[in-house]
């Protein structure tokens, strides 16, 4: 049995995404960490070969990597992203994503 859909929405994670979470990278499909406390993603998130969607919602974020080409959501919004990197534009499967920018003035 495969594990691909992996909530671990408001599960006090803090700093980056646990070694746990990434060793699973050749099953996931879905993957929600919403309302926690990450301040990084990995750049090994390009390794992931099945994701799809990805939720990171209400981190401490204040980047993002690259992701893997054949994602199609990514929600990240109520972050501390300064502004989308510009490689979000390169996804041509990307469908739909949901981002909030924190202005700086």
């Amino acid at each position: 049995m495969k594990l691909d859909h992996l909530n671990l929405r408001n599960n006090e994670i803090a700093g980056e995404l646990p070694l746990d979470v990434v060793k699973l990278k050749d099953t996931l499909v879905e993957l929600y960490l919403d309302e926690n406390q990450l301040t990084a993603l990995p750049a090994c998130l390009t390794d992931f070969p099945y994701l799809e969607y990805l939720t990171v919602n209400g981190n401490k974020l204040k980047s993002l990597p690259k992701m893997p080409q054949q994602l199609l959501e990514l929600h990240a919004a109520s972050n501390d992203l300064g502004r989308l990197p510009k490689h979000l534009c390169e996804y041509s499967v990307l469908v739909q994503m949901y981002a909030r920018v924190a202005l700086r003035l």
